[in-house]
């Protein structure tokens, strides 16, 4: 059983542009796993591990003025980061 991911990434400030940001890489890591197989367990308790076919996780990052924001509409988890002066890299 594999499920299928997909990611957007949306910069409201600027468009076409990746998002860089400066952060302590391991609690990037820890924040992002822990949404991801949060995800992962709310899909599979949802549709069953017995089903043929799990709907395909979307995952969309959005980088605002102030915030960056990790969201999974399908099962209503989300990561906020809060601006600080050193978060984006620029």
């Amino acid at each position: 059983m594999s499920l299928k991911w997909t990611v957007g990434v949306v910069t409201a400030t600027e468009r076409g542009v990746p998002i860089r940001i400066v952060y302590v890489p391991s609690h990037l890591y820890h924040m992002l796993f822990e949404l991801f197989k949060n995800s992962m367990r709310a899909v599979i308790e949802h549709h069953g591990s017995d089903a043929e076919h799990h709907p395909p996780i979307e995952v969309t990052i959005v980088r605002g003025r102030e915030d960056i924001c990790v969201k999974v509409p399908l099962t209503h988890f989300m990561l906020l980061i809060r601006h600080s002066p050193s978060l984006y890299y620029d």
